[in-house]
Order: structure tokens, then C-alpha cells, then sequence
């Protein structure tokens, strides 16, 4: 369906913004930045505005787009999109990963979310190891991924 490729592109291309942007500013160290250098302090700047005044670092916002970017995700493995009537190929990039990758993305702000609201409970080592550390890396593959999907809609391999 038409609808659920949309959703799976921008919701992957959300997502993936809002991984990257909170990796940086989890990353971010005020010792590490030279005042000496106008760059560094044109990119501190920057990145307070970024930090500050974007819509991505909103925490409502943030479970409501990994929720969503989960369900879509799921719904995409069962619900295939053709371009054509005549399309018999075995779906891998067209469908299989972008629906992979939003669910990974969507989990990892969904359990962003639940780490940081629910600071007493511990969440599995895995999960730290496999998906926080790595969320920048997670956001990057959702952002090629969705752009990858949306150029090739239905790149599939014989």
C-alpha cells in the first residue's frame, strides 16, 4: 500500500534525525571545544540552537514518532508494496529493509524514552551494548535506508 511506503519513509527519516541528533548532543562536552577557535565556537552555537529550539528533542514527540515508526514498520512486513500487477520478485530492499531498520530505530527512541523516564529500573546490557551506543549508527542506516527506498521503490532481487 501507497500510504505505508510514506509512512515508512518519513517515519524512518524521522527517526533517524532524532537518533543522530541525540547522539551528538549526549556526545557533546563543553571541555572538548578550543574557545580559541571561531569554528568551534560558530558550531557551539549551532549546535545550543539545534539543541535547544528543535522539535526532535521533544520527549512526547520523540515515543510518538518510535511508536508509530514500530507499528508501520511491522505493518510493512506484511503489507507489500508493487508498483505493478506483474512484480512476482522476492521483495529485500524494496520492503524487507526499511521495515528491519524501523524497527530498530523505533525501538531504540522507544526505549530511549523508557530509560530516561524510568531512571530506577536498568534496562538489559544488550540493549545498552547493541542500541545506545550504536544510535547514531542506527539513525544514519534509517536515513540512507528511507532515502535508498524512496529513490527505488521497488528494487527487488531475482
Amino acid at each position: 500500500m501507497v500510504q505505508f511506503y510514506f509512512l515508512s519513509i518519513m517515519l524512518n527519516i524521522i527517526v533517524g534525525v532524532i537518533l543522530f541528533s541525540s547522539s551528538n548532543n549526549n556526545d557533546y562536552d563543553d571541555d572538548d571545544i578550543e574557545e580559541t577557535r571561531p569554528a568551534k565556537r560558530n558550531s557551539k552555537a549551532v549546535k545550543e540552537a539545534i539543541k535547544n529550539d528543535s522539535i526532535f528533542t521533544n520527549e512526547t514527540f520523540c515515543l510518538i514518532c518510535g511508536i508509530v515508526c514500530v507499528l508501520v514498520a511491522v505493518l510493512k512486513l506484511f503489507l507489500v508494496y508493487h508498483h505493478s500487477a506483474k512484480d512476482c520478485h522476492i521483495p529485500v530492499i524494496g520492503d524487507l529493509l526499511p521495515a528491519v531498520i524501523g524497527i530498530f530505530g523505533g525501538a531504540t527512541v522507544v526505549l530511549n524514552y523508557y530509560s530516561k523516564s524510568f531512571a530506577d529500573h536498568d534496562l538489559p546490557e544488550f540493549v545498552d551494548t547493541i542500541l545506545f551506543r550504536n544510535k547514531k549508527y542506527i539513525g544514519c542506516a534509517c536515513v540512507v535506508i528511507a532515502v535508498i527506498h524512496f529513490i527505488v521503490p521497488g528494487l527487488a532481487i531475482l
